[in-house]
C-alpha cells in the first residue's frame, strides 16, 4: 500500500532544518521510494496547509492575505498521484482542528498515513518562539511576553502558544483519528544535534546518513541579545500602515533572516537571551505537568523521552542595552538580499509603480492602462 508520511510539528523542535534536508535528498529520497512534494516556493508544504486551515502567512490585520483551499487541493492531488511514497512536513499541520484533521484523513483515503512529531526539551521553546514573535513584527520584552504566556496556560487562555505546545492534547488529537500506532514522537537530543537527523532517517528507513543537516542554507540561529534589542526598537518604528508583504520582504527576510545566517562566533553567555529564574520555575512546574500528560499516552517514541526533560535553556537575568555596535548595524544594512524582491505581491508592485509611468508615458496609453490597474487594485 502506498504510503504518506506527515511531519506534523512541532513549531520550534528542528522543522526547518528538517525540511531543508528533505527538500535537499529528493535525488536519495526518489531512490528509497519517496517523493518530496513542493506546490509553491519553499521547502516545506506550509502554505497548502495554512490554506486547509484557511489562513495565510502574516498578519492578516497588516494585509497578510489568506491562502487560496485551492493550494491545499493541488497538493492533495499530487499526493494521489503517482506510485511513490510521499513525506509531506509542515510544522502547521499540528495547528489543524479536528474538522480539518478529518478533511486531511479524507483526502488520503486507502492510503496508509503514518505520522511523525519532533520533540525537543520544553523550556527551550520559549526564548525560541519569543525570537519568532519578534521576527512577526511584536516589540515585547521577553520578559513581558514571557509573563503573558505562562499565565495563560494556569488560565488555560486557549492562546496560539498553547493551541499548538500543549503536545500531548495535540498529539492525542492525531491518534484519535489516524490511530496511535501510526502516530510517532522523534526526540531531540541537545547534546547531539545530528541525532535528530539521524532518528528521522531511521523512521523513513533511509541509508545511515542520507538525512544530514544543509550547510550554508541560512537556517535561522538564534538572536543574540544586541539584535534582539535592535529587532525590538525597528519593530516600535515600522509604521502601523506598513504592509505585512513589505515588512517580510524588508525587515524580517532582507534583514533579520540574512543576520541569522551567519554564524555568531564565540560569544559570551550574557550575550545570549536567556530566561529569568522566576519565569524558568513557572516552566519546569509546566514541563512536568506535560510530561505526565505524555507519559500516560500510548506513545511510539524514537530517541529517548528523557531528552524532553527541561535543564537545557540557559537561566539568568538579560541585560537592558541602550546601545548596539556600529559594526553589527552595518552587516544588518549590508546584508539586505535584493532577490528577496520578488517576494512582493504583484498587487503592492503595481500600485508602487503606477505613479512612475504617469509622466513617463503619453496620456492616451497611460489613462487606459491606470484605469484597468486601479480596477485590479
Amino acid at each position: 500500500m502506498k504510503k504518506v508520511v506527515i511531519h506534523a510539528g512541532f513549531h520550534k523542535t528542528g522543522t526547518t532544518a528538517i525540511q531543508h534536508a528533505l527538500h535537499a535528498s529528493t535525488q536519495a529520497l526518489k531512490a528509497a521510494g519517496y517523493t518530496y512534494p513542493i506546490v509553491d516556493q519553499g521547502t516545506s508544504q506550509s502554505g497548502s496547509v495554512l490554506a486547509l486551515a484557511g489562513r495565510g502567512w502574516g498578519s492578516q490585520a497588516r494585509g497578510g492575505r489568506v491562502i487560496p483551499k485551492r493550494v491545499w487541493t493541488k497538493l492533495a492531488r499530487q499526493v494521489l498521484s503517482g506510485q511513490e511514497n510521499v513525506v509531506l512536513s509542515s510544522e502547521f499541520f499540528s495547528e489543524l482542528d479536528d474538522a480539518q484533521l478529518r478533511e486531511v484523513q479524507r483526502a488520503f483515503v486507502g492510503l496508509e498515513c503514518q505520522i511523525v512529531f519532533t520533540m525537543r526539551a520544553f523550556d527551550k521553546l520559549f526564548p525560541s518562539t519569543y525570537q519568532q514573535t519578534l521576527k512577526n513584527g511584536s516589540s515585547y520584552s521577553y520578559e513581558a511576553w514571557l509573563e503573558r504566556t505562562v499565565k495563560d496556560y494556569f488560565a488555560e487562555q486557549k492562546t496560539g502558544f498553547w493551541k499548538r505546545n500543549r503536545h500531548a492534547q495535540v498529539i492525542t488529537r492525531w491518534q484519535q483519528i489516524f490511530g496511535s500506532e501510526n502516530v510517532t514522537i522523534i526526540t531531540a537530543d541537545e547534546s547531539n544535534p545530528g541525532l535528530l537527523f539521524a532518528r528521522f532517517g531511521e523512521f523513513l528507513r533511509l541509508p545511515v546518513g542520507t538525512l544530514k543537516p544543509v550547510a550554508d542554507s541560512g537556517l535561522n540561529r538564534s538572536l543574540l541579545l544586541d539584535e534582539i534589542h535592535l529587532l525590538r526598537t525597528i519593530n516600535k518604528s515600522v509604521p502601523k500602515s506598513r504592509s505585512w508583504n513589505a515588512y517580510m520582504t524588508f525587515i524580517r527576510k532582507g534583514t533579520f533572516e540574512q543576520l541569522t545566517a551567519s554564524p555568531t562566533g564565540k560569544v559570551a553567555a550574557t550575550a545570549r537571551l536567556r530566561t529569568p529564574k522566576p519565569f524558568a520555575k513557572k516552566i519546569e512546574q509546566i514541563a512536568a505537568l506535560e510530561m505526565t500528560e505524555l507519559k500516560a499516552l500510548d506513545l511510539r517514541v524514537l530517541g529517548d523521552i528523557r531528552d524532553l526533560e527541561v535543564g537545557t535553556a540557559p537561566v539568568g537575568p538579560n541585560a537592558e542595552l541602550t546601545e548596539i555596535s556600529i559594526d553589527k548595524v552595518a552587516a544588518v544594512i549590508a546584508g539586505y538580499d535584493f532577490g528577496l524582491l520578488k517576494l512582493i505581491s504583484p498587487r503592492s508592485m503595481l500600485k508602487n509603480w503606477l505613479p512612475y509611468f504617469e509622466n513617463r508615458l503619453p496620456a492616451a496609453v497611460y489613462k487606459p492602462i491606470s484605469a484597468i490597474a486601479r480596477k485590479l487594485l
